[in-house]
């Protein structure tokens, strides 16, 4: 497809090869990128490979090898909304 600007002919060609998600390095955090090889490391199985029931479960077990004591939020600001019955906090 041909766009002008001005004087100047510009060839516009899409590259759907290169648009392609599966081709592109996306940014992970340096903790979840090592969580992330940790359950490669450990060989396990999809849950599209072991089904619902069992895939709930590895989660289970997977998520107290993820758990961390939470973190003071940044920003605690106590606010209210109107609502049909007044203030909603």
């Amino acid at each position: 497809m041909e766009k002008q600007s001005g004087s100047v002919s510009l060839l516009l060609q899409p590259n759907w090869e290169k648009a392609d998600m599966a081709d592109t390095e996306h940014y992970v955090r340096e903790d979840v990128r090592g969580f992330l090889d940790m359950l490669e490391q450990m060989g396990g199985k999809g849950v599209e490979e072991v089904g619902a029931v069992e895939g709930r479960q590895q989660m289970r077990m997977l998520g107290s090898l993820a758990e961390t004591p939470p973190k003071d939020l940044a920003v605690v600001k106590d606010l209210t909304c109107p609502g049909p019955a007044g203030e909603i906090p």
